[in-house]
């Protein structure tokens, strides 16, 4: 590869990587240590009705010694929970069964690791969210735990701080209005999932030049590949009202990225990652082969894919005290 391809394709990779070390949405307030554990919540503040709506959580022990590893060990047959209490105050709660039953292997934890990690999607745990605020929190009851190689402790709940996000009513007709498809590099995603949870799509170039786009090509020369759909590294946009198209953040590893040429009037397959469903776009970078290295790259915006889930019944528990 001579190095005027190289240069806009190096630019277009460390493009992506930026833009994947933003925080995975907006974690909850403070929390107090408790046995020097604290919960990390982390949920976008706006949302819509018409998403899964995926929130990260970690049990974290950020004061822990290098050297006072932490073990878990189940007592009682508790498990840590989430806590999500509407506008109205009806709560619905889900376990975690994360942590090992005494018989099992121990769970350590320290300053480098989290005791409970997990991502969880709330419609799909607790049912369909109506437009309104919600608050979410995380916790793990006192009976849930015992310290081991550590400092004598108190048994205690740990529970985070609550993290409040708002949800917005949504139609895929207010998403069609705010999508602006690409007409001189079109982005077709095909409608349903495919095999592995992703979805299919063509990139197809209408101008009369040829582009670059940036996919995994595993080593493999990309004028061999024929019709083998290749995967890119973008993430979802979603549609969340007056928020606007929202792209949650990810990381992406780097190895087997490789720059891939469309002739003018030529296409390639896409297989395109969906971490979360609802009504959504995709947008794909690509630069035009003859532009100058410090060119900015373009977009390839698609059309408009609604995979909002079928609603999971709702339950509901009391709050926790």
């Amino acid at each position: 590869m001579n190095p005027t391809t190289l240069l806009p394709l190096l630019a277009l990779f460390l493009m992506v990587s930026m833009s994947a070390t933003r925080s995975r949405g907006e974690e909850a307030g403070e929390t107090p240590l408790v046995n020097g554990l604290r919960w990390s919540v982390a949920v976008e503040p706006q949302v819509s009705d018409r998403e899964e709506v995926l929130v990260h959580v970690r049990l974290l022990a950020p004061a822990s010694p290098e050297e006072a590893n932490w073990t878990f060990v189940r007592e009682g047959g508790a498990d840590p929970y989430l806590e999500l209490r509407d506008a109205g105050g009806n709560v619905r709660r889900h376990d975690f069964d994360v942590i090992p039953a005494k018989d099992s292997q121990d769970r350590t934890v320290n300053r480098y690791s989290a005791a409970v990690e997990a991502s969880v999607k709330l419609v799909e745990t607790f049912g369909a969210l109506s437009p309104g605020t919600y608050t979410l929190r995380a916790i793990l009851p006192s009976e849930a735990y015992a310290l081991t190689k550590a400092p004598a402790y108190a048994p205690a709940a740990v529970a985070s701080a609550g993290a409040k996000f708002a949800v917005q009513r949504v139609t895929v007709e207010d998403a069609l209005a705010a999508n602006k498809q690409t007409k001189d590099v079109v982005l077709q995603i095909a409608p349903t999932l495919a095999g592995g949870g992703g979805l299919l799509a063509t990139i197809t170039n209408t101008t009369p030049s040829p582009i670059h786009i940036t996919a995994y090509v595993e080593g493999r020369n990309p004028a061999t590949l024929g019709n083998v759909p290749l995967s890119v590294p973008v993430m979802p946009e979603i549609f969340r009202g007056s928020s606007g198209w929202s792209a949650p953040p990810a990381g992406w590893c780097g190895t087997g990225l490789g720059g891939v040429t469309i002739a003018p009037g030529g296409s390639q397959r896409l297989q395109l990652h969906v971490q979360t469903a609802g009504v959504i776009r995709f947008c794909v970078p690509y630069r035009f082969t003859k532009a100058p290295a410090n060119a900015q790259a373009r977009t390839a915006v698609s059309n408009v894919v609604d995979l909002f889930p079928k609603s999971a019944a709702p339950t509901t528990a009391p709050a926790a005290k």
